[in-house]
């Protein structure tokens, strides 16, 4: 813990929350141990304090936040609308625009290897606007065990697999203590409900 708060918002709920944890903090700095039931009976109220402020940030910035998503939403809707109408222009623009290109490059191949180089076409600006661009993909099953495959053999770096934490975390909210997946280890912390 820090000595002090930064709690940087206006409004009635931030100055709840200062206040709660102004109280709690100090508390806590003095080390205290619970050793008889009304000890234990503070802590909980003074927990259940905090989780009640914590509920009311999260309601107070939900209501701040839910226009804002709801336009995002339709702008970000807008947008893929644009988006989807551009798509198809700009690949068959880019296909004519390479396949001229290819056959420019083709053309001045042929012209220089059979000795005619001023029947060669003008290449002014061929490859001048092109970049190439490189990404990875995994499609299929199949392609993802090869790659599995790769990295247990050393041949990839592990970084190629990302361990799919939300489905690992689903599997161990279902079987809890039970889970038995090489690898992974179920992590268990507690938390007082108030």
């Amino acid at each position: 813990m820090t000595d002090t708060l930064a709690v940087q918002a206006s409004g009635p709920i931030p100055d709840r929350l200062r206040t709660t944890t102004e109280t709690i903090f100090a508390w806590m700095k003095t080390a205290p141990t619970l050793t008889v039931p009304a000890d234990r009976e503070s802590a909980v109220a003074m927990l259940a304090d905090l989780q009640g402020a914590r509920r009311s940030i999260i309601a107070h910035y939900k209501e701040l936040r839910d226009p804002l998503n709801v336009a995002r939403a339709k702008n970000l809707s807008a947008e893929k609308i644009w988006l989807q109408q551009l798509a198809p222009l700009e690949e068959g623009l880019t296909r004519l625009i390479t396949s001229y290109d290819a056959e420019a490059k083709t053309a001045m191949a042929v012209a220089l290897s059979t000795g005619q180089a001023e029947e060669a076409p003008d290449m002014t600006g061929v490859d001048a606007q092109t970049r190439k661009y490189y990404r990875a993909e995994v499609i299929s099953e199949q392609d993802f065990r090869l790659l599995v495959a790769a990295v247990a053999a050393g041949d990839v770096d592990i970084a190629a697999l990302a361990p799919n934490t939300k489905w690992l975390n689903a599997r161990a909210r279902e079987q809890q203590k039970a889970l038995r997946i090489p690898g992974v280890r179920v992590l268990v912390s507690t938390k007082v409900v108030t």
